[in-house]
């Protein structure tokens, strides 16, 4: 009689799977199917595999979850120097002090003034 174990992995969701099918008289390299054998050790009785067969939903979710944190990684820092330049009076492009002109006189972009109004 044959055994078959799934093994899932992945986070947050679930993204990878391979099926392990064990049979009297078969070595463990050929009762793998969707995967690698990682690591066996007999002697602490310990195997683990490699799963290769995408499951598509939590790979699709998995690839939007950590494109999203590394998109905010990236652009967060250039938000906040852009904003502080902002506030202090400079072209947030170049950082060279704004005049009068609606167009930054170092690198021709359009600017932002600061309200001179004063907050209360």
């Amino acid at each position: 009689m044959d055994e078959r174990i799934t093994v899932l992995c992945g986070w947050p969701w679930r993204s990878l799977g391979t099926l392990v099918i064990e049979e009297p008289g078969v070595a463990e390299e050929d009762s793998l199917r969707f995967g690698i054998l990682w690591l066996s050790d007999d002697r602490e009785n310990m195997i683990l595999f490699l799963p290769l067969r995408p499951l598509w939903p939590g790979f699709l979710f998995n690839t939007l979850v950590f494109g999203l944190m590394l998109w905010l990684l990236w652009s967060t820092p250039f938000s906040i120097r852009g904003w502080l330049r902002t506030r202090r009076g400079v072209c947030k492009h170049c950082a060279y002090p704004i005049g009068v002109s609606n167009m930054c006189t170092e690198c021709g972009r359009a600017v932002r003034k600061r309200s001179s109004a004063v907050r209360r």
